[in-house]
């Protein structure tokens, strides 16, 4: 099985806590899965938190092609310690305010 991956930026920068940070849309042609993970456009100042974050999307859906029926506690259980620790979308939020008071 062959997963081809794609990532875009969505034009949506408004900062609300209720703001996905990143999903997938995957489909499967054959014995190959195209997916295209969207990412938050704030992702691009922070190549660490992005990458933590490309790497759960990326697990999740290699999770989801072989089968799994639980791809995102897969995924959940391989991210790296940098996005592990932040506790969701709100502790995303928070990390990236601390990060830009620390800035300024």
């Amino acid at each position: 099985m062959k997963v081809l991956f794609r990532v875009s930026y969505h034009k949506d920068i408004r900062r609300r806590r209720g703001t996905p940070i990143a999903w997938y849309d995957a489909t499967r042609k054959g014995d190959t899965i195209f997916a295209r993970i969207h990412l938050h456009p704030i992702l691009k100042k922070y190549p660490d938190l992005k990458r933590g974050v490309l790497g759960h999307e990326k697990h999740e859906i290699t999770a989801w092609a072989n089968g799994s029926t639980a791809a995102h506690r897969y995924a959940n259980n391989h991210e790296p310690k940098v996005t592990r620790e932040l506790g969701g979308k709100q502790g995303f939020w928070q990390e990236i305010e601390q990060r830009e008071q620390a800035r300024s």
